[in-house]
């Protein structure tokens, strides 16, 4: 079985027109109309399909990440349209959810199965996925049945295997024209069993598992080999919000038909350490904000802690200095004294052991993917979204890459 890699849509589009050097966007860029998604920048998707949350879409009751002008539009276009995504290989999954971690505190989920069923047709979705209410905690002594189950868990349980049998009734009944897949949450490696196993008994033959972001790999083994004890090898899984990209190999072993994960794309930019994805391992960027935009600076520089002549000489030097090396007509030790003395003007603890390991690899030289060829030294470089997002693009064209090996 092929594993599906689903990228969960979270607005990322770069514009494909930005000047490093300047630091300025193309002239009269409209973001919806000119950015592109990293479907529409590499000649090939490095995905098999694109995850949708209902939660980010947003609506009249629920504010979402797109703006109302957008929401209509991808109700009324639907979403392929809206995210443009057409590739040329054939596939192009579009899965849609509600987006549950984002109603995590209500009572109740604030979606009914009649209108999802009705919202995934209408937004021509190739999969949609039942109702689920997240489960706020886990624990592997409390097994399922047990007395000493927390009241919310129990709650939360019970909704989200209710939903999930009335939304495949619902499917059924009315012929939606989409593959419908049940989620099961749990507490623990029991109670994922009891979830998956009351699925099956329903009719799923696709299941997805929900609750993995928070876990570490052991437990997710766990979880795993307790749901393929009550659900055959012919059952589908889809594991939801996988951040275990770097383990992904571990878990062929449990059939696992599809996987969605922001992980390779958020690291460029949240991850402290592991920013840019290389075959062997992940590299640190070398961060060196705009002052004109860095609020830290902005404030010391009004508080006048910082002078900014000072630190616009710092910071193109540094800039320079990242380029020269780049083109080989400078050395590592004197791109690094540059790089370490703007560092340190707005970090006392940085990391110049990791800083070293990257300028010296220089793994952007290697990379043939399109961004480190057009991009060059500056997808290495943590600064602005532009850059940045592109480091994500090429960390989704790599782990697209290795998960392509390994299934």
């Amino acid at each position: 079985m092929t594993m599906i890699f689903f990228s969960a849509d979270n607005q990322d589009h770069i514009d494909p027109g930005f000047n490093f050097r300047s630091d300025e966007y193309t002239l009269n860029r409209q973001v919806q109309r000119d950015d592109v998604y990293p479907h529409e920048y590499f000649d090939t998707p490095p995905y098999d399909g694109i995850l949708v949350s209902r939660a980010i879409v947003g609506d009249e009751r629920w504010r979402g990440k797109y703006t109302t002008a957008q929401s209509m539009r991808f109700k009324r276009d639907g979403a392929r349209a809206f995210l443009r995504y057409n590739p040329r290989n054939g596939s192009g999954w579009l899965m849609g959810d509600c987006g549950a971690f984002s109603y995590v505190k209500e009572f109740v989920p604030p979606y009914t199965v009649s209108e999802m069923v009705e919202y995934y047709a209408e937004c021509g979705f190739t999969h949609g996925v039942s109702i689920d209410h997240v489960i706020l905690g886990y624990d592997e002594k409390i097994i399922y049945g047990s007395t000493c189950v927390p009241e919310d868990w129990v709650h939360r349980f019970k909704i989200t295997q209710d939903n999930a049998k009335e939304f495949l009734t619902f499917c059924h009944q009315h012929d939606a024209p989409f593959q419908p897949i049940g989620v099961a949450q749990g507490w623990s490696p029991d109670s994922y069993r009891e979830a998956v196993r009351r699925l099956v008994d329903f009719g799923y033959d696709y299941i997805a598992i929900g609750g993995m972001v928070p876990l570490k790999v052991p437990q997710i083994h766990r979880i795993l080999e307790a749901v393929r004890e009550v659900a055959s090898m012919s059952v589908r899984l889809h594991l939801f919000g996988f951040t275990k990209a770097d383990n992904i190999a571990e878990f062929v072993k449990y059939n696992i038909a599809s996987l969605d994960s922001t992980s390779p794309l958020l690291r460029a930019f949240k991850d402290g350490r592991r920013n840019y994805l290389a075959p062997a391992r992940w590299y640190t960027a070398i961060r060196l904000p705009n002052i004109d935009t860095n609020r830290k600076f902005q404030q010391e520089i009004l508080a006048g802690m910082k002078q900014q002549r000072e630190l616009r000489k710092l910071e193109e030097a540094a800039l320079f200095a990242m380029r020269a090396y780049s083109e080989g007509v400078q050395g590592v030790d004197a791109t690094m004294q540059a790089v370490v003395a703007y560092g340190h003007q707005f970090s006392e603890t940085l990391r110049e052991s990791d800083y070293r390991e990257t300028i010296e690899a220089a793994p952007w030289k290697q990379c043939p993917c399109k961004v480190c060829r057009e991009a060059g030294v500056e997808v290495i470089i943590f600064r602005g979204s532009n850059r940045n997002r592109r480091r994500g693009y090429h960390n989704l064209w790599e782990f697209y890459r290795q998960l392509q090996a390994i299934r």
